[in-house]
Parts: structure tokens; sequence; C-alpha cells
């Protein structure tokens, strides 16, 4: 399974649980995978335009045209809807050693980023078989959640609008944000606490962040 989140032109950023099949599956069910919604969030009120995963796959953010950045765990955006759950359509666990292991992808109008192989060890509920399913999230066979404000660890307000995000590698807890043309900083905060830690103006808009 894959985590997928994407942003819309009207600030709604939709949270979806991809499946892939293996290729045992394709071969015995015909089945060809599938993509359910879990959660919409709606706390922009202009169009999404940039999104990032943290490097272990537990949180990410968002950056609109409204000058704003969310924050957001992802525990906390599924809520009880996270709960382990079996293969629904054979009914019991696929065979050892087929499969592929979850990794997070982040998109906002086109591809963001994929996150690092440890993901796929992280939040195996099942160890290291790379078939086993990973924790799933259902209310009822059609349901989501809808989230509003609430659900955002920390909202951080920019002066222009959010396109960089990127979230230190090597330090989890740090984020850096990039602000338009009337912003022109690139600014940084402590994912914890949501304390803004430091800014340095660059004299022009930053749309990209590494």
């Amino acid at each position: 399974m894959e985590d997928l989140v994407v942003g819309d032109d009207t600030g709604i950023i939709y949270y979806y649980m991809v499946e892939w099949p293996s290729n045992w599956e394709v071969t015995r069910d015909t089945w060809s995978g599938s993509m359910t919604l879990v959660a919409k969030l709606s706390l922009h009120s202009q169009q999404v335009c940039g999104l990032s995963w943290s490097a272990d796959g537990q949180f990410f953010a968002s950056g609109g045209n409204d000058n704003l950045c969310c924050f957001y765990s992802v525990d906390e955006v599924l809520g009880e809807r996270r709960e382990a759950v079996y293969d629904d359509r054979l009914g019991t666990r696929p065979p050892e050693g087929h499969g592929s292991e979850p990794e997070a992808l982040a998109l906002g109008m086109s591809l963001s980023r994929s996150n690092r192989q440890s993901i796929a060890r992280s939040t195996n509920p099942w160890g290291s078989g790379g078939a086993r399913r990973r924790a799933a999230t259902r209310s009822s066979p059609n349901g989501f959640r809808r989230l509003g404000l609430s659900s955002a660890k920390h909202r951080w307000i920019h002066g222009a609008a959010v396109k960089a995000i990127a979230f230190c590698p090597w330090r989890d807890e740090l984020v850096a944000t990039g602000g338009g043309s009337t912003d022109k900083c690139i600014h940084f905060f402590h994912t914890v606490s949501g304390s803004a830690l430091a800014t340095i103006a660059v004299s022009a808009q930053v749309t990209s962040l590494i």
C-alpha cells in the first residue's frame, strides 16, 4: 500500500490509500488494485501549491496560495480509522515473499517526492514480509473522514503563497518553508512545538527547497 495526498485549486486536500496488486494477485484474482479516499481536509481557502512528507512518513505539511502552511500528524488525521486488517478480498495474509512494501508519496498538482524505503519497515504492522498488509483505515466501504482547521497540528502564516516545503533529513523536528514574491524568505519551524526558529531573507520568491 501507498499513502497519497493530493491538493486541489479550491484548497482541499485528499488523503488516499492506494493498493497495488502483487503478481500472484493479478494472476489468481485478476485484481488490478484499488484507491480509497480515507480523509478530506478543508483548511486552505485557496489553491494548495505545496505538499511534503517527513522522512519517516508520519507527518506531512501543506502550503497554500492563502499564505498558510499547515503541519499534520498522520495518526491524528486518520484517527480511530487506523486499524490493522487482513486482505479483505482473500480473508487471509498473502504468501511470504510477494508484494511490494509501502512507501509514502506526496502530490500537489504534480508528483512531489517519495519517502525512504525505511518507511516500509516502520509502517508494516506484520513485520518484514513485503506482502503483509500495512495498517489500513476504513470506517465504512464508502466512508471517509471530513476534517477542518482543527486537524492541523500547527498552522504558520506567511507573507505570500507557500510553494516550497522541505523536512530536514537529519533532524526530524525541523521543517523549512519558502514564501512567495511578497514574502521572499525561507522560514524554519520546530515541528514538535510549532515555534518559529529562524528566517532568512533571500530577496526573491522561494519556489523550491531540497
